[in-house]
Formats: C-alpha cells, structure tokens, sequence
C-alpha cells in the first residue's frame, strides 16, 4: 500500500495502536537511537532531508498539515516512551514522509522509512 497524500498518512498515523506498536518493539530506547545515529541510515536519513529541503510544496497548506502531524507524533511517542528522543526522532521521519508526499518526491528510501512504520518498526 502506498500513501500518496497528507490525508493517508493523517490517516494512517492516527490509526488506533499505531505508535503503540512501535514504542513496544524498542527494548531500550538510547540503544536503537545511538544505532540510528552510527552509519548508513543516519547519512541517508540526512541526504534525503537536505534534498527535500531543496523542493517546494506544491500545495502551500501542506506545510501547516505536515507541522501539525509532527506535533501529534511527538506527544503520542512522548506519552508511551517518556523519552522526548525518541519523541522527536518519531516526528522527524513522519515530518520527513510527509514533506516527501507533498513535495512529490517520494523515494525508494523514504517509502522503506514509512513501511517500516507500517510493520511496528523504528526505523534504525
């Protein structure tokens, strides 16, 4: 299944369980976010950001859309983890497949980002 616009992933996101899933699946916390930051996913992570930053919205709504999805999976991943990190860490790769989705730039590394999500997966 592939999310093609803002509303899916709202969708998607608000799903019942969710991020529940997701916070279950990390044992420790610190662990799979120092493994985020060491090696490949982490430059990926940041090349795929700095190109979307190059891009423009096509739709100028999208912008505040994708703030407010942020915002949501902050303090839904902050109330099950109480780890503002791992919180934040969250709402940047959904802020990330959003502004992909926006931005019509959806890549192949963005879209196994999102399907991680998708299995109950972080993405580390």
């Amino acid at each position: 299944m592939t999310t093609e616009s803002i509303k899916e992933l709202s969708i998607l996101i608000h799903e019942e369980n969710f991020f529940e899933v997701v916070a279950l699946a990390v044992k420790d916390w610190d662990e799979a976010l120092d493994q985020r930051d060491r090696g490949e996913f982490d430059a990926s992570w940041v090349e795929s950001n700095e190109y979307l930053k190059k891009l423009d919205y096509k739709i100028p709504t999208d912008e505040m859309e994708i703030s407010a999805l942020r915002e949501f999976s902050f303090k839904k991943v902050f109330r099950l983890t109480q780890n503002s990190e791992a919180a934040s860490y969250v709402s940047d790769d959904i802020g990330m497949i959003g502004e992909a989705i926006a931005k019509g730039h959806v890549s192949e590394w963005i879209a196994k980002l999102l399907d991680l999500y998708r299995k109950g997966e972080f993405p580390c």
